[in-house]
């Protein structure tokens, strides 16, 4: 789950995708408009969101995620999961 400035939480998600199920950001927004939700009149609405991911791992894709792993301590998880697909980080 996304928190947005102020404490409001982002309640959507993809139930499903290349690394598991979560809220996804890309650093080029060509590539996040093919994955944007379509308004009845066929424009697109998107989020432009200044991310802080805290600490991430790099991973290969993996759709079985369902939170960030362990960090090598195994006391705590990673913050985000970063992964590149089709260029895009």
């Amino acid at each position: 789950m996304a928190k947005l400035a102020g404490g409001t939480q982002l309640n959507i998600h993809s139930r499903e995708g290349m690394w598991g199920q979560g809220v996804y950001f890309a650093e080029d927004a060509k590539y996040s408009h093919s994955y944007a939700y379509e308004n009845g009149d066929g424009s697109k609405t998107m989020i432009l969101a200044k991310l802080v991911s805290g600490e991430e791992i790099h991973l290969d894709p993996d759709s079985s995620l369902k939170m960030c792993p362990k960090k090598p301590s195994k006391k705590m998880r990673y913050d985000t999961v970063t992964g590149t697909t089709k260029g895009s980080k």
